[in-house]
């Protein structure tokens, strides 16, 4: 039983550094997404052609516990495997539309295809319990992309801890301020829908719309608002 227990150790071994010498510059996410997006349009076809998404996503499952990690390197971690598993998720089922076509008429977020750190997950299991639930940072909703036009745009760069403020505050400022999802006239505020669907994760800032007033020139003016429908064609290029 010894015997067996230290072949099993040494066995290990290998994967346990692995997962300890995690690299959170996210370098081989980086390197598919500059040359698979452009301007938040994805290459699906080239990502499928390709192994770069399986090599990334392996290095995401090779890490079995976050110690010594900071809150902004396991957020970056949580945001980088929703978007890589969404982009996974799209080119398992293409060619689709949408992403809503996907395991029709069940919804697309619950299909448990996701194993990270020993654990089955759905996207809906990253974004909300894990993502909404464990960090209180509303400008999440504009780094999480959910393979739509009506979305955020995919960036062309991996989220780091190095960067992470500073790449979600422009995710939430390009965001707003693309007159297609967001924009004010004739004194309304047209908004998207993710902060009706999303408002409650905004309060501890004073609500939505001092977040928008912030970030949008005019929208504090504004003397009404209306969400706008939500484009749920694929953002494929």
């Amino acid at each position: 039983m010894r015997v067996l227990t230290l072949i099993f150790t040494l066995c290990a071994m290998p994967m346990m550094a692995l997962a300890g010498d995690f690299d959170h510059s996210h370098a081989a996410f980086t390197t598919l997404l500059s040359s698979r997006v452009s301007d938040g349009r994805v290459d699906y076809t080239a990502i499928k052609a390709n192994k770069e998404l399986d090599a990334y996503l392996g290095q995401l499952e090779d890490v079995y516990d976050f110690d010594g990690w900071t809150e902004d390197q396991k957020l970056a971690y949580w945001i980088n495997a929703y978007n890589a598993y969404t982009l996974k998720l799209i080119i398992s089922y293409m060619p689709v539309d949408s992403i809503r076509d996907i395991n029709w008429p069940l919804q697309p977020w619950d299909v448990s295809f996701i194993v990270l750190q020993g654990h089955k997950y759905t996207l809906n299991n990253l974004e909300h319990d894990i993502v909404r639930g464990q960090f209180a940072e509303p400008r999440i909703h504009f780094a999480l992309v959910c393979a739509s036009t009506g979305c955020p745009p995919l960036r062309s760069e991996a989220f780091t801890a190095a960067k992470l403020d500073a790449q979600l505050e422009d995710q939430a400022r390009v965001f707003l301020n693309d007159p297609t999802k967001n924009r004010v006239e004739g004194g309304v505020l047209y908004l998207s829908k993710i902060f009706s669907w999303f408002g409650e994760d905004f309060k501890k800032g004073g609500g939505y719309r001092k977040f928008v007033n912030k970030r949008l020139d005019g929208a504090s003016a504004a003397t009404s608002e209306s969400f706008q429908s939500y484009d749920w064609t694929l953002n494929g290029q």
